[in-house]
Parts: C-alpha cells; sequence; structure tokens
C-alpha cells in the first residue's frame, strides 16, 4: 500500500468513527437535558439507572474520540511535506463544541459544571466527556499544512567573471618549488658585412638569473554537516564561488604581485613604460591612438602584441567611441563581441586599475603550475568533529616566470594621450 492509499484508509476510518461518536453525542445530551429538568423540578438525586447509562455513553465517547485523535495524527504525519501547518486536534474541537450554548439552553459544559459545583442538585457525574465535528479541511485544518513549496533547484548565484587573463598566457607544470631561468638583458654589436681577411665584429649578451618561486594562493570556509545535508547544492555552489574568489586573486597577482613576501611578481613590476617616440603631434588623440602607438613600441623590438588588457570601465568607452561621421573606432573581433586594435583583442578585467593599460606578448611569460587549483575536504580540523563541520579548502601553486619584459607595456591613457599629442 502506497503512501496515498494509506491516507484513504485513515481517513476512511476516521470519518466512520467521527460517525459513531456523533451517534452517541446526540443521546448523552439528551440524557444530560433530563437529568437538568430533573433537578429544575426540585428533584435532589438522579435515577441511578439513569446516571449509569450517562456514564457507559460518556466512557464509549471518550474512548472513540481517543481513537479518531490517534488518526487525525496519523494523517497529520503522512501528509506532513513542505510548511507544515496545524491540524485542530479533537481537544479544541471539544472546546469549541462544549461550549456553544442553544437558544434558550445552557451549554454541555454548563450542565456539566452546575451538576459538580451541586447548583443543580448534589449528585454530580464524573465524566470526561468530547465532541467532534465533521472531519474536514475546513473544519480541521489552520495554517498551510497541504500547502507545499515549489523549489526551484540550484542557488541563485552571484554572477561569475568570464574574463581571466589566465586563459591568455601559455600554461606549464613543474616538479619543482623554483622555476629558474636565463634572461637576456642587453646586447651589445651586432652582425655586418665583412670584406674578406677583414676582422668580424663581436657580439655581446649579457644575462641574468632570474628565479620565479612557486607561491600559494588559498582560502578557507568551514560549514555545518547539517547545511549541506538540508541545502541542496550549497557546497557545489560555494566551491564554485571559492574557485571563483580564487581566479580573482590570480588575476590580481598577475597584474600586481610585488615578488616580495609570498607574492608573484606581476607584469607591473616589470613591464616596460610607454614611450611615444617619434609618435607626436596626433590631432585630438584617443585611446585607439594610444594602443597603436603602444603596438609599434613593441614592434620595433620584433615583437608581436597578442592582446591588451584594459578595465570594463575603458573597455566601454572604447566600445562606445564613434568618429565624428558616426561609426565606431574600434572594429569588432568576428564572432565575438570583443573589439580589437588592429586585429589584436582587448580583454577586459576587473582587477586592472580604471585608467592603466598593458599591451603585450604574452608567448614571453608562463604560469607554472606546481599544483593546479584544487577543492578538498576535511572534517578533523580543528573542532570539526564535535561540532559536525567540514572544512572546505580551495588552493593552488604556481609560479609566473617572466622570460622578456620588454614583451610587456605599461601605462595610463591620460599620460599616453599627453604624450603623442
Amino acid at each position: 500500500m502506497n503512501e496515498q492509499e494509506l491516507i484513504a484508509a485513515l481517513e476512511a476510518k476516521a470519518t466512520a468513527l467521527v460517525a459513531q461518536v456523533k451517534g452517541i453525542t446526540d443521546p448523552l445530551d439528551a440524557k444530560l437535558k433530563q437529568i437538568e429538568e430533573t433537578f429544575k423540578e426540585g428533584g435532589t438525586k438522579v435515577d441511578p439507572a439513569l446516571k449509569a447509562e450517562v456514564e457507559k455513553l460518556a466512557k464509549m465517547h471518550e474512548t472513540l474520540a481517543t481513537q479518531i485523535d490517534q488518526k487525525f495524527a496519523d494523517i497529520a504525519t503522512l501528509r506532513n511535506s513542505g510548511k507544515p501547518g496545524s491540524i485542530k486536534s479533537l481537544n479544541e474541537v471539544l472546546f469549541e463544541e462544549f461550549n456553544k450554548k442553544e437558544a434558550g439552553s445552557l451549554s454541555i459544559v454548563d450542565r456539566i459544571k452546575g451538576m459538580a459545583s451541586g447548583s443543580m442538585g448534589k449528585n454530580s457525574i464524573d465524566v470526561n466527556i468530547k465532541a467532534v465535528a465533521d472531519m474536514s479541511s475546513a473544519g480541521n485544518l489552520t495554517g498551510t499544512y497541504f500547502q507545499g513549496y515549489d523549489l526551484r533547484p540550484g542557488v541563485t548565484i552571484r554572477p561569475l567573471f568570464d574574463a581571466h587573463l589566465r586563459p591568455t598566457i601559455p600554461a606549464t607544470t613543474t616538479e619543482k618549488p623554483l622555476v629558474r631561468y636565463v634572461r637576456e638583458t642587453t646586447s651589445e654589436g651586432g652582425f655586418d658585412m665583412v670584406a674578406e681577411g677583414a676582422e668580424k665584429p663581436e657580439i655581446d649578451w649579457d644575462f641574468d638569473i632570474v628565479d620565479a618561486p612557486v607561491r600559494k594562493i588559498a582560502g578557507i570556509f568551514r560549514l555545518p554537516e547539517e547545511m549541506i545535508d538540508d541545502i541542496p547544492y550549497l557546497l557545489t555552489y560555494l566551491t564554485t564561488r571559492g574557485m571563483e574568489e580564487l581566479k580573482n586573486k590570480e588575476d590580481q597577482q598577475i597584474l600586481y604581485g610585488t615578488g616580495s613576501g609570498q607574492q608573484l611578481s606581476g607584469v607591473f613590476q616589470v613591464a616596460t613604460q610607454f614611450a611615444a617616440g617619434g609618435l607626436t603631434g596626433i590631432t585630438t588623440p584617443n585611446y585607439f591612438d594610444v594602443l597603436v602607438a603602444a603596438k609599434k613600441q613593441l614592434r620595433l623590438l620584433n615583437l608581436v602584441p597578442n592582446f591588451v588588457w584594459v578595465s570594463p570601465e575603458d573597455y566601454a568607452k572604447m566600445r562606445l567611441s564613434k568618429a565624428t561621421t558616426g561609426e565606431y573606432i574600434f572594429p569588432v573581433l568576428p564572432g565575438t563581441d570583443t573589439i580589437t586594435v588592429d586585429g589584436t583583442p582587448i580583454i577586459q578585467n576587473n582587477r586592472i586599475n580604471t585608467g592603466s593599460f598593458v599591451v603585450l606578448d604574452t608567448r614571453w611569460m608562463e604560469i607554472a603550475d606546481r599544483m593546479q587549483s584544487t577543492v578538498r575536504l576535511f572534517d578533523q580540523d580543528r573542532d570539526n568533529v564535535i561540532k559536525n563541520l567540514v572544512t572546505c579548502v580551495i588552493e593552488e601553486r604556481l609560479a609566473f616566470p617572466i622570460y622578456r619584459p620588454q614583451a610587456i607595456i605599461k601605462g595610463t591613457f591620460t599620460d599616453a594621450i599627453a604624450a603623442i599629442a
């Protein structure tokens, strides 16, 4: 028998019991009125046979009413889905029914109290009487017991950023806590045409040995086991949010890490400052002109810029920039909504300071993962056991070697516009 069939069977039994109780209530009420009339006519004693009959009816009444109470409780348990309301118990129904007063007559409770106090005679009837009404949702149900809730799956999440910097940088792995590499710093001399028997020109390159130590980005949060069990999708949601925050910190370190302490050495720490060179006297220079000049600066070093990084604020300004004839200045990369400067994609990132820009060739740097971003759960942390808590650890270990700082041009739009004007 399934749950619905069991509920239907219980309702049928309860309805039958209610009918039996109603069959007892009317005769019982008539007998009580008969006793009341006896006292009104001056009688001082209740007929023993009548008293015995009343007590018998009252006992039957009480037994049946108790059974109905249990049926109501069973139905309530089976139907308890969603936010529970409250079903009227028989005791609550009794209070309403026993205190009802018909025109020109006392209530059942008043008549029983009269006998107990002696105002209707010195004899009292020791009975415990219950009365019930028809079982129905309107009569026996208050609140929202049968009203469940429409649960939408998942968690309404805070929007995640879709333009982190990692995808624009080559990635590799390392098995060591330190990435050591040789970086060219300066050079002297150069190749030239040489006559027969003449001395060949000498070329001199200078190098530095540079270390890029592996650093850790990490964070933890603790959750009660009950919350994980009771709220679907919560753990998945929180780990997704945690990974997002880790990537935000990674962006900040790629950009502005100082290289001191436990920080990475970011691009702004080693980049070459924007220089206009021979590009001056530009009429009404704008952001597009600045980025073209920065690309030229890299081209002069035989480097090919493949990305421009800017803030969302500056990206919007560029996206909306129009020529005097009304057309947009920055073309859009075909098949995307990414704007470009002469074919170089412009990437917006929330961690770049508004007003700043980076034009770079990311092929001269790497993200070296010692441990890729991971999520781990522990129940053996601090007082987790006695408090039923779970600790979630999200972390990664990486190094960020920049092999040629000259492949990065940094600047601010305000200073760069002034320099090329």
